[in-house]
């Protein structure tokens, strides 16, 4: 069963895709079965393997974004290179959310950073770099921000310059006047 292919006219043919472990052939053929020609093959893996989506995708952007509430943990999940994932929690004004990424972190592009968008799902509240907002360039990350207006703000996950890693985010909201 062919899996991928490429044919065209020129002299360079390429395919890429993430599969399971396992045995797989390569065929190489000419358009004119009377032609034979010399060429090259090259097979890459990445360290690491390939990065497969977590089973919350798509969870991409503020439209698709996964409803979060106070004391919730999600285990398992993935960032895969130039991916983010989206999530939403319903604040009060006053309310201060409170949000912890664990992951752990060996390589530079292991990075993951956490980022607060304003009901819009636009605005950065916690815009990049401060390890005080959820990104630094260590394991595990934390933030903490207060709202002033009631609204539904995201909670967005990212890998810093095309980091991918497995992740746990939980969330808590801490009401107005509370420790």
């Amino acid at each position: 069963t062919s899996l991928a292919s490429s044919m065209s006219v020129t002299d360079n043919e390429q395919v890429s895709m993430c599969l399971e472990p396992g045995l797989y052939f390569l065929k190489v053929f000419t358009f004119d079965w009377d032609i034979s020609a010399p060429y090259s093959l090259v097979l890459t893996i990445p360290p690491g393997g390939c990065c497969v989506d977590d089973s919350l995708e798509q969870n991409d952007g503020a439209l698709e974004a996964l409803p979060l509430q106070s004391g919730d943990l999600i285990e398992d999940l993935m960032i895969c290179p130039d991916d983010q994932d989206w999530f939403s929690i319903t604040l009060a004004a006053g309310d201060r959310v409170v949000v912890d990424l664990l992951f752990d972190q060996y390589r530079y592009d292991q990075d993951l950073d956490l980022y607060l968008y304003g009901p819009d799902g636009a605005t950065n509240l916690t815009p990049c770099c401060n390890s005080q907002n959820g990104q630094s360039g260590t394991s595990d990350e934390h933030l903490e921000h207060t709202v002033s207006t009631a609204g539904t703000y995201y909670i967005v996950v990212e890998g810093y310059d095309g980091s991918s890693n497995e992740y746990w985010i939980g969330v808590e909201v801490v009401p107005p006047g509370s420790p």
